[in-house]
């Protein structure tokens, strides 16, 4: 190596995976404290108990070993030992008694540690034990309780967010009889079956008296026709046959009738790909958390994005149909209903830049006299005011003539329009505009 050039060594951090990701965020908090996850084996007695024994060690020192480099030392008491690697320690308890079946034995294992190590622990040590038992089965884990207690109020989240969706769609789409149109007997008799609930009889509780996964059937319910209502309708069809528009109309409606919700009103809206089957996967998720069962930060992950996604697109719509609306939807209402249109290129530019520049696109007409576009200017000097104070160019004329005619409609006609501060409101507003896609 030439004597001027020096060896560079670079190091790059460990890169943090998904699950360092999750406990970082949600359970950061679990290190202060240690948990504890037991375990109860069934072992037939013909397996010489000094060796289950040895060879339970043996599966625990490899489970750990795949984890973290364990620091070994001589246990001298084979039922309550602990065991050291470089960033934690585990603590371990094994007894075992007969069982009043003959040639079975069992063994209980429990495991006291830190949540995170725990967590990945399990598995490992129950894959790791699959030809060692006949049985095995879980006593206590405090991991999953652990993880259920976060996760809980986010499915609880999720499943109201779209109650409360279904109800303002339905409400404002069929009004007081949207219960009756989109219902069936499956719903009809839960909610009479729920009928002693709390807030029953002082509040209409149809959306509250049904379960999580029935909240899909309400999203692709289909009308009921009988056969004597499907005979009348194509009588009423054939008589109009001669009438192309009637014809048409009536062919229409009927096809509407056997065509789900789905189909109709929410595939155009609920921009989440097999949201019916996403739901339904979501439902196992919310099933696991508040029926006890165990669960790993494998299964909360999927929750996390699945309620990320599913809460921010379904908090847009809600937006949309609220009747209060919130500040920034009801200062983009405001702002759609000026007489000048922004583009997206327009919104971009006020937010990212505070400007605007106008041209007569933003009064729907390709070229505008200079005269009629000032006017405009003019007019609009408030309107303009309402995303912020501002500072305006003169009229700028992009053309190559020589002499303009005052009455010429010009294309290159502009101003600018500088702002001297866009706020988070107003920044708030145009960007659920653009979500929404309210400015073309």
């Amino acid at each position: 190596m030439p004597k001027d050039e020096q060896m560079v060594t670079v190091s790059t951090p460990n890169k943090k995976t998904a699950s360092d990701e999750i406990f970082e965020t949600y359970f950061s908090y679990t290190d202060s404290k240690k948990y504890c996850v037991s375990y109860l084996l069934i072992i037939e007695t013909s397996k010489e108990t000094k060796n289950t024994l040895d060879k339970l060690i043996l599966q625990i020192h490899n489970a750990m070993s795949d984890l973290d480099e364990i620091t070994y030392q001589r246990i001298t008491n084979k039922n309550k030992f602990s065991i050291q690697t470089e960033s934690t320690e585990l603590t371990v308890k094994i007894n075992s008694e007969e069982s009043e079946k003959e040639n079975e034995l069992l063994w209980e294992v429990s495991f006291e540690g830190d949540f995170k190590f725990l967590e990945s622990f399990r598995e490992k040590f129950l894959t790791s034990i699959k030809d060692i038992c006949e049985k095995k089965y879980c006593l206590q884990d405090e991991i999953s309780d652990e993880i259920c207690v976060v996760a809980y109020p986010k499915v609880r989240q999720l499943e109201n967010i779209l109650r409360e969706y279904l109800l303002r769609f339905f409400s404002k789409k069929f009004g007081s009889k949207w219960w009756k149109e989109n219902s069936n007997k499956q719903l009809e008799t839960k909610l009479k079956d729920r009928s002693g609930r709390a807030f029953n009889g002082i509040l209409d509780m149809e959306l509250f008296s049904i379960d999580f996964i029935d909240l899909t059937q309400l999203l692709d319910a289909k009308s009921q026709m009988e056969g004597h209502e499907l005979i009348e309708a194509l009588d009423n069809i054939v008589r109009s046959r001669e009438d192309v528009e009637k014809f048409n109309q009536k062919i229409e409606r009927v096809r509407n009738r056997y065509l789900g919700n789905w189909k109709k009103f929410f595939e155009s809206h609920i921009k989440i790909d097999n949201f019916l089957k996403t739901w339904k996967d979501l439902y196992e998720i919310r099933c696991e958390v508040a029926h006890n069962a165990l669960i790993n930060l494998s299964r909360f992950s999927r929750l996390i994005i699945l309620h990320t996604e599913i809460r921010v697109q379904l908090n847009k719509l809600i937006d949309d149909l609220r009747v209060i609306k919130t500040d920034e939807y009801a200062l983009l209402d405001r702002i759609l209903s000026l007489e000048i249109n922004f583009s997206k290129e327009d919104i971009k530019s006020i937010i990212d830049r505070g400007i605007l520049h106008i041209t007569p696109q933003n009064f729907n007409e390709e070229a505008l006299p200079v005269e009629i576009f000032n006017e405009l200017i003019l007019k609009s000097k408030e309107d303009l005011k309402l995303i912020g104070e501002y500072n305006s160019s003169e009229i700028q004329l992009n053309t190559d003539e020589d002499t303009l005619i005052a009455e010429e409609p010009i294309s290159s006609v502009s101003i600018s329009i500088h702002y001297s501060e866009v706020t988070n409101l107003v920044k708030g507003a145009l960007m659920i505009g653009l979500g929404n896609n309210k400015f073309l």
